[in-house]
């Protein structure tokens, strides 16, 4: 049968907000965030879905706009709790809320981005 994680990605697909279409998207560990590069879009969109599958009371939490053209792939590392996204713009983003390193980065709003070009 059809797993309930495609029919929630087809319900997301058709909600009006997402009406485009997406072009990736990719879960935190826990699964309370998801995180949706929508299509022809440079942003990615972090929502908190208040672990409800109906996706009209998911909380748009933040909107990561770093890239310079569309966003064409992202992932959510389960083990770190960081996104990674790639983009048409040739450069690959790194967000992350670990400060340890000194790796030149953006600060969003307590999210800190490495861009490795």
């Amino acid at each position: 049968g059809i797993n309930a994680e495609y029919m929630g990605f087809i319900k997301m697909i058709s909600y009006p907000l997402l009406k485009g279409g997406i072009v990736a998207f990719a879960w935190s560990k826990d699964r309370k965030l998801i995180a949706v590069a929508p299509n022809n879009s440079n942003e990615i969109l972090v929502y908190d879905t208040g672990s409800s599958q109906d996706i009209s009371k998911w909380k748009l939490v933040h909107v990561l706009d770093d890239h310079s053209q569309q966003v064409s792939g992202l992932d959510w590392n389960q083990t770190t709790n960081q996104i990674i996204s790639c983009g048409y713009d040739k450069t690959c983003l790194l967000y992350t809320s670990d400060a340890a390193d000194d790796t030149p980065c953006v600060d969003l709003g307590g999210r800190r981005i490495i861009e490795k070009k």
